[in-house]
């Protein structure tokens, strides 16, 4: 009985680490894709953990509200955190609904990331 709980508790370690070293692999390359493209040092790391998902997840749709839940950070904040990541085409607006703004990867991510510099300044 020990045993078998010893070895599950062995295996349930033992994916613990496969995932945190896939998420180390792909935390790393998203840094080398930020750093060839010259925007590591202009993105915060709201905007660069939004990046790492929409990598993962492109047909994700993004709220300025679910931006602002997800970092515990204000309105304000999270709209100008996607504006900026939209004024450089990495997001695009897709839509409007009521109220709600809804952004999406825009059509041209990841190739227009070393563009996206000239925008800002």
């Amino acid at each position: 009985m020990i045993d078998d709980e010893t070895a599950f508790i062995r295996q349930c370690i033992d994916a613990l680490h496969d995932y945190l070293g896939r998420k180390i692999l792909e935390r790393r390359r998203l840094e080398r894709m930020l750093g060839d493209s010259g925007l590591g040092g202009y993105l915060n790391h709201r905007q660069q953990a939004l990046l790492a998902h929409m990598a993962k997840y492109p047909e994700t749709t993004y709220t300025i509200e679910g931006h602002r839940r997800s970092n515990s950070v204000s309105y304000h904040t999270a709209r100008k955190d996607l504006d900026a990541l939209a004024q450089m085409e990495v997001l695009t607006r897709a839509t409007r609904r009521g109220r709600k703004l809804y952004y999406r990867m825009h059509p041209n991510f990841p190739a227009n990331l070393g563009d996206a510099t000239g925008l800002l300044g």
